[in-house]
Parts: structure tokens; sequence; C-alpha cells
């Protein structure tokens, strides 16, 4: 049992075992478990605070009287909370019914965690990122692929299915790094303009500067970056002007070469039990 002040910015959250009890918007809250109730103050008839304890009685929608109860070690807690709960006493918070009657008091089961999971995870597969599709062929598909084919050694499917995803993984994450997205987009669609430096007075870095530029619709935009030419330019993707450059390419080259050492070739390491265990299984069919 403790004390969380998760609930409104100075509410208090009473914690018994697995029963948690709080206020929030005129709103009594109480959940235990996979289930939850919220009574509004309109609803509430009497509240009672006896030692460790606190009762809370109030009238459901058809009349029916019932009674919230909770307990907590520190009696401040209880006392805090019991006093919450009488502010919000007749109070119509959590919105009303017809003709300004209470709203109704409304109860909820969530449903168990596994079904929960299924339908987060299948959400998430339908309109999530193209990753997490990637990862369920990976999962129903490769591994499938990497126990049953027969290719010898038969470890070595196991191995290639368990270390390929750290591959992609790596790799994007070095071009994260040298911002080879970035680069390639300039590249491909950049615009060239005269900028105007200045450092950056609110950097720890010596080499930040803020370039102002305008872009060929006349709109004004700031840049801040730590790598620039000897040139008075900039290069912007004129989609998205905030996307910007003004380090020379072989610099950036570089970084990408520097970058690749640590990261990338991980990515590329991590890659060949998948290309040795696919070798071999074209190599027996043919």
């Amino acid at each position: 049992m403790k004390e969380s002040n998760a609930g409104t910015a100075a509410g208090v959250v009473l914690v018994d075992g697995r029963t948690r009890l709080w206020v929030r918007d005129g709103v009594l809250h109480w959940q235990r478990g996979r289930s939850s109730l919220a009574v509004p103050g309109a609803r509430i008839r009497r509240v009672e605070c006896t030692g460790s304890s606190l009762l809370v009685d109030y009238l459901d929608e058809s009349g029916t009287g019932a009674t919230v109860t909770a307990r907590h070690r520190d009696r401040a807690v209880t006392a805090a909370l019991g006093a919450e709960v009488r502010a919000i006493v007749g109070d119509l918070g959590g919105g009303s019914g017809s003709g300004g009657s209470p709203a109704a008091v409304e109860r909820h089961v969530r449903r168990p965690w596994p079904v929960r999971l299924a339908a987060g995870l299948s959400h998430r597969v339908r309109h999530g990122s193209r990753w997490w599709r990637a990862a369920v062929v990976h999962v129903l598909v490769g591994l499938p692929a990497a126990v049953w084919l027969p290719v010898e050694p038969r470890t070595l499917g196991v191995v290639a299915w368990a270390l390929l995803p750290l591959s992609p993984a790596l790799l994007r994450a070095w071009v994260l790094m040298a911002e080879l997205d970035t680069l390639w987009v300039l590249r491909r669609r950049g615009v060239t303009v005269r900028a105007r430096f200045e450092s950056d007075p609110f950097s720890e870095h010596a080499n930040a500067f803020i370039a102002r530029f305008r872009t060929l619709e006349g709109r004004d935009v700031a840049f801040e970056g730590l790598l620039r030419s000897s040139r008075d330019e900039i290069r912007y993707d004129p989609q998205d002007p905030s996307r910007a450059d003004a380090a020379p390419l072989w610099t950036r080259l570089l970084i990408a070469l520097a970058a690749f050492v640590p990261v990338g070739s991980f990515g590329v390491v991590f890659a060949l039990p998948a290309l040795a265990w696919l070798a071999l299984l074209v190599a027996q069919r043919f």
C-alpha cells in the first residue's frame, strides 16, 4: 500500500493492494484489477472516514444503494481523499443526463491482458509502421522456414533468423546517424540559396549556428546546425524547408564512413548468416 499523485494535480490516489481510489473532474473513480467504477459526485450520499478506512455510499441510476470501501495504513491519506470526495458531493461533474439529472454510474471491465495484447498487436500491424508487418512476417514465416527447411547445419537457420532483425535495425541507425536520408533528399530535389549565418547564443557548441534564409515562395526559415561550408549557402528541401543542410558533401560522406565502422559494419555482419543459409538452400535446389 502506498500513496501516489497520479490523479489530478492536487489529488490523492489511495492504493489498497489491487484497489485504487481517486477523484478527478467531480467523479470518484474506483479500480480493482480489470474492473472499474466511476461515480459522479451528485450520486454520492455519504462519506465516512473511520481510522484508516474510507466508506462512500452512493445511489446508482436505479436508486439502489451501494458502498465503495478502501483502506490505507496512513490515516492522513484516507482523510485527504475523504475531504476530496466530500468536496464533490452534489456536483454534476463528469457530465449530466437530460434535464440536469446526475450522470449515470459507469462500470467497465477490461478484457484480459492476452486479449488486449492481441488487439493492440493487430492494430499496430494493420495501421502502424511497416516494420510491425515485417516483424510479423519474420516470426510467422521466417521461423518455420528456418526450422523446417533441410539446410545443414540445422542450427544455422535458427541463428540466421535470430540475428537477421539486427541487421536492418543497425543499418537504419547508421543512416540516421550519418543523416544519409537527408543527404539523399537534398541531392535529389534540394534547392540552394544564400543564407545569413549567425552564432547560436543558446548552444553549448562553439560551432553552432543559426542560418536564416528565404525559400522560393518567400517564406522566411531559420535553421540550426553545427557544420557548414565556407560559402554563405544552404540547401533545403522545397517540400519541407525545415530539412536543410549547410555542410559540404565530402564532410557528410566522411561522417557516414566514420559512423559505418562502429554501427553499419555490424549490420552487415549480422546479415551474413542469413545470406549463407540462403546460399546453401539455393545450392541444394540446383
